[in-house]
């Protein structure tokens, strides 16, 4: 979320035009917004981060590789060289958008923890059930992913999903008017904060208690989640392309988007606990 509303409210309050508009550049892409704050340099930043903190969530005991710095340097690269020759941004907001980027990592993992920012329980290790169904194999397992989504509460899907529309609108309509890709970005994160806090906050079920159980990261589990992660990024994709253009399509833009997101997200786990039925049926 504030990889999308701190680049936002730059973009907004601090307009800056492309190089382009003014006879500074040549223009490669037509592209309407503020210069201010190269918001691929802060994904990048961020994507990057991302990556490490996940690879060290898989390897604890691995405090620093030397792949870090070397791919954050590369993807900063890359992304900001893209945006100066596309004419669309100046060098010195390139190297905003690096500082802003570097400055919501080193802000959003100690806000992670905060209970006022959603729901902590990833940050402590709890957003995962502790239960016999690590060692369940087959139909048991698949069973008790079935049940556990069961104790899904109704009330937090119904009211983050009209809380985070009511955002989205807040900030495409008027006054604010905020730029025309916020719709695409808040469609894909509050997706994400939800599933996070209908299934993986047990503060939050409907019993109080329950989250899911760690996905089984099986061979044929990976397989199958990459290529559901490419099917999907590609649908959402071109629906977020599509529906840029008017203010009423980038609401609708956000709904598909979001339950689009959901879904996919839902129907993974879904596929997970089926993936490891069908390997323990073949054995």
């Amino acid at each position: 979320m504030m990889s999308v509303m701190i680049p936002a409210t730059f973009k907004r309050f601090c307009f800056r035009p492309a190089p382009y508009l003014v006879k500074r550049g040549k223009m490669h892409r037509e592209y309407e917004e503020s210069s201010v704050v190269c918001c691929e340099v802060v994904n990048a930043i961020i994507m990057c981060y991302m990556g490490a903190y996940a690879h060290k969530y898989a390897h604890p005991k691995v405090w620093y590789e030397g792949w870090y710095p070397v791919t954050v340097f590369l993807f900063v690269i890359f992304a900001g060289f893209a945006r100066i020759y596309l004419g669309t941004t100046y060098p010195s907001d390139t190297v905003a958008g690096a500082i802003v980027g570097w400055a919501i990592c080193f802000l959003g993992a100690p806000l992670y923890k905060n209970p006022l920012f959603g729901c902590p329980s990833c940050a402590w290790d709890e957003c995962y059930e502790c239960s016999p169904c690590l060692t369940l194999e087959g139909g048991s397992r698949m069973m008790h992913e079935l049940g556990t989504m069961n104790n899904l509460n109704l009330l937090v899907v119904f009211l983050g999903s009209f809380l985070y529309f009511l955002l989205c609108a807040v900030l495409i309509l008027k006054p604010l008017h905020f730029w025309k890709k916020v719709h695409h970005c808040l469609g894909i994160t509050t997706a994400c904060l939800l599933f996070q806090m209908a299934y993986l906050c047990p503060s939050l079920s409907a019993n109080g208690t329950s989250s899911l159980s760690a996905p089984n990261m099986s061979l044929p589990v990976v397989g199958f989640g990459l290529l559901w992660a490419v099917v999907s990024v590609a649908i959402l994709t071109a629906i977020g392309v599509l529906s840029e253009r008017r203010k009423m399509l980038r609401l609708a833009g956000f709904v598909a988007l979001f339950v689009l997101t959901v879904s996919s997200i839902v129907g993974w786990r879904l596929g997970v606990a089926n993936v490891v039925v069908e390997a323990y049926l073949a054995k």
